[in-house]
């Protein structure tokens, strides 16, 4: 699975051990008559019914009231505190008598609790609230237990009380003189109490004087109250009057948020939502350890991240209004008399599940349709928002899980969406799949950590009792990413352990699952998102948040739908993006946050989404991409085509202003990382082409990054380029290394002197190493990433290893392996053996045709112990000595003229085959024959060849290590004429 649900807190364990004991020593101290039935339901009597800020959980049993309050038979009600951190549990309250409390709250110098309960629920606490419970709410005193007040509200609508906590953490040391509390009436109106403190004797606090109220809000639908950072959320109405005077209604989204005793707007949105049939109905989430005070079937959640990010999520209902337009109206309907309006259902096996989730700080909405869900399924489909680091998961337990990445720092893209055989059941409850969908709407969000930032990453089942803590499971993405046989899945999960986990060892799995199959159709757009991902990744270290928003993250496109599907083919998810950019302008020009509080998170929090909203709006918030180098590239290497084509040896450089090859190859070394492969471990300068295209990277980003960083300097914006560059050859470097390693390659001597040999045995490594070599060089190719130095030398020895000839003179003749030093020296050596085969000399002399500069073509085919190789030398000495007096233009330079650049294919051709077509079927290249043959006409020619020989050494004998001369010329010649005339030279025309 690659969901895991870790148990971080039992009730089982935590809290009812803690009641059983004491109920144990209160009935050893009070003997007493305790039936069966009682000791078997004990573990079933302990209820959660509250968790502040800091974590602790408020929760209620029912026992025998001790002996100094008991009044009569029967049983009175406890409120209990277990704090997380210390392990450990408390009585805060003893009520006076039995009553089903469904919620509680204790102010923070716990001087103080406030709690709700429902009546008419009869005395087994299994009952289910009825529509005809009556919710009371009451505020007692507990340092010591002394009073209890009525608010003297009774309401069939949901009531709950919530204190509010200071910022700072822990508790007070000496309580305050006031303390705060926020009363839902659902529907109808929140209010803020003010209840001033006293002290009385050396450790009582009481109330004083009655509680002072004030509405901050009046009617309203859905509330949610963040207790980590003090937010209050809540959906209302508000009238509008558009400009044909129709009146109408819009749902409208605002924000409080507390510090202290005070509390400001920050957030105030109208939304376009397809609200539920029945709002006016009295059926309540019951289950106040969930923040929210809303109908049981309307489901949203706000969830906020420190880092600068705010989603409303919401699950869309499965009754809509009848409208002649496809989109459900935005109305709200409280009259019962208007029933008939509303369509229900059809009558069908599945429907599809629907919901929405508004990245505020990107200005978009992200709408997800889950089709073909089973009908009895949908009805009691509960969706859970979790948040998970970088993450939003959209979870029910065995049928849905959602990764949607969503977070501020990196556009949205790459959602994951886990097959139903891999989603867990965290619960394991009986029943089956349909028990585990069901009790998806037992499922709260729940504070783990004392301290944590991250709220939302653990939940709780309030039917166990249980809470778990969600997290990845990196074994899990690595099966997953094994299994699947979807494109879009592998690259989001490869996304994800680069980007978010960041663990090498994940990563290096990743890549060994990828070289297996390296002939698959996505491995080149899996190697892609490597590089720029690692890249990102890297630079991530070195680069605040105001810079990396300008560099690119993934090779693939942000705010594009998605459309997933299992090995099967069968529709999963079908993602969509709305853009809300007329939404968001009313957002930015709201200045909610006073600047001198600027030193507070939460006012970082909203100038971050305000600032990038910002940037959305006028368009400025551009990524750099690599690819758009490559236009000016391929021109770049026109004119230098153009420059050589007319003569002109100077090729127009770019402008590098403070780039420069060395700084670049010194960031580009690996520090921590040891590289064994052939040819790259060496750091010497880029190559030419590698140069050009690295100098007008680092040109190019940083006037992009010059252009919308306005506060940075063009220094530090070359800097900054040049790093990139660096960090882009690091992680080319680092990804050959990990193939290398992937494929069982070893860093042993022979190993690599086997793959820097030109050999034609190449293994299946051989092979697969050639392949993925080969995809990486066309991403690095098509993205423009400069290629680490040796690497051409690799993949050009790898590739005359592995592929006929044919194929690889077409690799050369494209441009794809180039004959450079490295590729001449393992040639060479290869020259030097005894070869016969005459399609080998053949191969051997098509290389050597296409070696450049000439001195490298000189130098092997001075090693070729070859006839053709002397044949070839001795013509080209000839016309030299002939023609060195000769006014033709075109012969300036000589023998200069015969290298691959310089003659025309044609005739460069013509003159191999010519020397070709003499060599003997055997191969012979003795010169025995040349003790009994003479030839008269060859005598005259070399004599006058001697006559024309100056004391000055010839251009090609020069560029020889072997000295050459009238008599090789001699022998070479003689030697080809006996083996095509025969002996007999008498008829041999001159």
């Amino acid at each position: 699975m690659m969901l895991d649900f870790n148990c971080c807190f039992d009730a089982e364990c935590d809290i009812n051990d803690f009641v059983r004991t004491r109920k144990c020593q209160q009935a050893q101290s009070e003997p007493r008559a305790t039936s069966a039935g009682e000791k078997d339901s004990e573990s079933d009597n302990v209820t959660i019914i509250g968790q502040e800020r800091n974590g602790e959980i408020l929760f209620t049993w029912d026992d025998q009231p001790p002996s100094e309050k008991r009044k009569a038979n029967g049983e009175v009600t406890y409120i209990g505190l277990y704090d997380q951190s210390t392990k450990k549990n408390s009585v805060l309250f003893i009520h006076d008598s039995n009553v089903h409390i469904v919620g509680c709250s204790i102010n923070q110098e716990r001087t103080l609790i406030a709690f709700t309960t429902l009546g008419n629920v009869g005395s087994s606490k299994e009952t289910k609230p009825t529509l005809s419970g009556v919710y009371r709410s009451f505020l007692a005193e507990v340092q010591p237990q002394n009073r209890v007040f009525s608010l003297n509200i009774e309401r069939r609508n949901l009531l709950k009380c919530q204190f509010l906590y200071s910022k700072l953490k822990g508790f007070s040391e000496t309580p305050s003189k006031d303390t705060h509390m926020l009363f839902f009436l659902h529907k109808e109106s929140i209010g803020q109490y003010r209840i001033s403190l006293g002290r009385m004797g050396d450790k009582a606090v009481v109330m004083i004087g009655q509680p002072r109220t004030k509405q901050i809000a009046k009617k309203f639908l859905w509330a949610q109250w963040d207790v980590y950072t003090q937010r209050l959320f809540f959906l209302h109405r508000r009238k509008r009057r558009n400009s044909r005077g129709d009146n109408g209604d819009d749902v409208q989204l605002t924000c409080f948020e507390f510090k202290d005793a005070t509390y400001e707007a920050v957030l105030n949105l109208s939304l376009t939502l397809p609200m539920p049939k029945e709002l006016s109905w009295h059926s309540h989430q019951v289950n106040f350890l969930g923040q929210h005070i809303t109908d049981e079937n309307f489901n949203m959640e706000i969830i906020t991240n420190i880092g600068g990010s705010l989603c409303i999520c919401y699950q869309h209902p499965l009754f809509y209004p009848k409208s002649k337009n496809k989109e459900p109206l935005q109305v709200l309907k409280d009259d019962p008399e208007e029933e008939e309006e509303w369509e229900e259902l059809a009558e069908t096996e599945t429907l599809d599940l629907y919901y929405s989730v508004l990245m505020l700080h990107h200005g978009y909405t992200l709408r997800c349709c889950i089709p073909k869900v089973p009908r009895h399924f949908a009805t009691k489909m509960k969706l859970q928002f979790i948040s998970l680091n970088d993450y939003l998961l959209v979870f029910v337990p065995g049928y849905v899980a959602h990764l949607l990445n969503v977070s501020s720092e990196l556009e949205p893209c790459h959602h994951i969406v886990l097959p139903v055989s891999d989603v867990p059941h965290p619960t394991k409850t009986k029943g089956g799949l349909a028990a585990s969908v069901e009790g998806s709407q037992q499922l709260v969000g729940f504070l783990h950590e004392k301290t944590s930032c991250k709220q939302g990453d653990s939940i709780l089942d309030c039917t166990s009792g249980k809470a778990y803590r969600v997290s990845l499971s990196k074994e899990g993405i690595v099966n997953m990413f094994r299994n699947s046989r979807q494109p879009a899945t592998k690259l989001a999960l490869l996304h994800l352990a680069i980007v978010h986990v960041r663990e090498m060892d994940l990563i290096k799995k990743l890549m060994i699952l990828i070289c297996s199959d390296v002939m698959s159709f996505d491995t080149s757009e899996l190697l892609s998102e490597v590089l720029v991902a690692s890249t990102y990744s890297g630079m991530r270290k070195q680069l605040d948040k105001e810079v990396l928003k300008f560099l690119p993250f993934t090779g693939a496109d942000t705010f594009r739908g998605q459309l997933e599907k299992d090995n099967s083919g069968q529709q999963m998810a079908r993602f969509t993006y709305v853009p809300k950019r007329k939404l968001i302008e009313g957002i930015i020009s709201k200045g909610a946050v006073d600047k001198r509080d600027r030193r507070h998170t939460e006012a970082e929090f909203w100038d971050s989404i305000r600032t990038h909203l910002k940037l959305i709006a006028t368009n400025q918030h551009r990524r750099f991409n690599t690819t758009s180098v490559k236009h000016e590239l391929e021109v770049q290497q026109h004119k230098s085509m153009e420059s050589s084509e007319i003569g002109n040896s100077k090729v127009a450089s770019l402008p590098r202003r403070n780039y420069s090859t060395p700084a670049i190859n010194k960031r580009a070394q690996l520090q921590d990382f040891s590289i064994t492969v052939p040819f790259l471990e060496k750091q010497d300068q880029l190559e030419i082409s590698q140069e050009t295209r690295a100098g007008l990277l680092v040109d190019k980003l940083a006037t992009h990054l010059s252009k919308n960083l306005k506060r940075e300097t063009k220094v530090k914006s070359y800097n900054i380029a040049t790093e990139f560059v660096a960090c882009q050859l690091r992680q080319s470097k680092l990804l050959l290394q990990m193939m290398w390693t992937a494929l069982g390659y070893e860093a042993d001597a022979h190993c690599v002197q086997r793959l820097s040999t030109l050999k034609r045995e190449a293994t299946e490594e051989d092979h697969a190493f050639f392949h993925i070599l080969e995809r990486y060089y066309y991403v690095a190719e098509e993205l423009c990433y400069p290629v680490p130095s040796g690497f051409v030398s690799l993949i050009t020895i790898l590739g005359y290893n592995c592929l006929d000839n044919q194929t690889f003179l077409h690799y050369v003749d494209a441009g794809i392996f180039r004959l450079n030093d490295d590729f001449l020296r393992a040639f060479i050596q290869e020259l030097k053996k005894e070869d016969n085969d005459n399609e080998s000399a053949r191969m051997k002399f098509q290389i050597i045709n296409r070696l450049d500069p000439q001195t490298s073509m000189i130098e092997a085919l001075e090693q070729w112990n070859h006839p053709t190789a002397s044949r070839y030398l001795s013509q080209q000495y000839v016309s030299e000595v002939l023609l060195e007096n000769e006014d033709d233009p075109l012969q300036d330079d000589g023998w200069e003229k015969v290298k691959v650049g310089a003659l025309s294919e044609h005739s460069y051709s013509e003159s191999i085959q010519n020397s070709m077509s003499v060599v003997s079927d055997d191969g012979a290249s003795s010169f025995e024959i040349l003790s009994v043959a003479t030839f008269p006409p060859l005598t005259t020619l070399i004599r006058y060849i001697e006559s024309k020989e100056t004391n000055d050494t010839t251009q090609l004998a020069a560029k020889m290590t072997k000295p050459i001369d009238s008599k090789y010329v001699e022998d070479n010649a003689l030697h080809y004429t006996v083996e095509q005339c025969g002996e007999n030279l008498s008829h041999v025309t001159f």
